[in-house]
């Protein structure tokens, strides 16, 4: 994963919790939107730990 492809991961995770957050959301549209910010942290974290085992980096 590049910074290019993290940082817009990163833009993603940030708008899915404002959403949540700010908005007039019920339970279950901000339940989907928790779920979907772990799915996509959750993608972030093993794109980064394939990388960094590529490199012989990092106890992963």
């Amino acid at each position: 994963m590049d910074l290019l492809e993290a940082s817009a991961q990163l833009e993603r995770i940030e708008l899915l919790a404002k959403i949540a957050h700010v908005y007039e959301s019920d339970q279950r549209e901000k339940t989907i939107a928790l779920a979907w910010i772990g799915e996509i942290a959750g993608e972030m974290r093993h794109d980064l730990r394939k990388d960094l085992k590529k490199q012989g980096q990092g106890p992963f």
